[in-house]
């Protein structure tokens, strides 16, 4: 294959699946979250539902699928939504969260099947990776010579293999709300961590520390969240973020942050700065106030 850099798109080979709960009957319209990647297939299908059903047009909001999962999982009610879209199955801890807010009626529905592709450029030099090459690469940390794990030092593709060209690592993928990422992550980078003799004993001997190694994606550059570098190659200097209080705290207590999701916010505002991209915050939804549907139970 040809690679200068590459570009991780499209979602993992996981299924895309829409679960929902029971309707919310203090409204009269559907409300979707979830997946960016299934965002346009459900958009279309809330748009015909809206024109031929005699009903509102359903909300749809592309939230990713990890945060869709977490509004869907929150509760339900009015100020619940009905549907999230996610471009993979639910995880077991979503499942706990969804059950322990009383959402326990959930229903999948497959609605199709992804493919995960790493495209490059054709301007660069021909080459074919394995799986253990591309976790030697983008993991934020790897076996050295002795099987211990050390920070990741590898800046060229030959530096991992000789047979590799001497061209810099430099991949683009999806953020980590992402589904895609997930996909990738499992499909990818796990099996490549298993191509280490060391990392397959971890796996053995303590399999949380084995996960850890094989979703820990490197930060110090070869790996790029891609959104804000293809905006600042198509010209574009300015996002918008959508923002929502639930997103980064729990359910029943606003006071209560999820510091890893706001971690990520403070990344994206970081990758702007990079990229010379202006981010804006748009919040629009804080404890006792909304521009948006449903309304909050205290609203100022």
């Amino acid at each position: 294959m040809k690679l200068k850099s590459l570009a991780l798109a499209a979602s993992g080979a996981a299924l895309v699946a829409v679960a929902f709960a029971a309707p919310a009957v203090a409204r009269d319209q559907i409300r979707i979250v979830g997946s960016s990647t299934v965002y346009p297939f459900t958009t279309a299908v809330a748009e015909q539902f809206g024109k031929t059903s005699g009903m509102k047009t359903p909300v749809v909001e592309s939230t990713g699928t990890g945060g869709g999962m977490k509004l869907f999982c929150a509760g339900v009610g009015a100020e619940h939504p009905d549907f999230t879209n996610a471009s993979r199955a639910i995880k077991k801890g979503e499942f706990e969260d969804c059950q322990k807010n009383g959402v326990t009626e959930i229903v999948e529905i497959k609605v199709g099947f992804d493919g995960l592709a790493m495209a490059d450029s054709v301007k660069g030099a021909n080459m074919s990776l394995t799986k253990k090459q591309i976790f030697q690469a983008l993991a934020k940390q790897v076996p050295d010579k002795d099987g211990n794990l050390i920070a990741n030092p590898y800046t060229m593709w030959s530096e991992i293999d000789p047979s590799l060209p001497a061209q810099k690592i430099e991949v683009y993928g999806p953020p980590p709300t992402s589904g895609t990422r997930d996909s990738f992550a499992e499909l990818v980078m796990e099996k490549g961590a298993e191509g280490f003799d060391s990392l397959k004993a971890l796996k053995k001997s303590d399999a949380k520390a084995f996960e850890a190694v094989w979703k820990s994606m490197r930060e110090d550059g070869p790996f790029v969240e891609a959104d804000f570098a293809w905006m600042a190659d198509w010209g574009f200097d300015f996002v918008r973020l959508p923002m929502d209080y639930r997103c980064w705290t729990d359910s029943n207590d606003p006071y209560k942050l999820d510091e890893k999701v706001l971690d990520q916010i403070d990344q994206a505002v970081e990758f702007g700065r990079q990229y010379g991209v202006h981010v804006s915050l748009n919040l629009h939804r804080a404890p006792g106030y909304t521009v948006a549907r449903p309304p909050e139970k205290l609203n100022l």
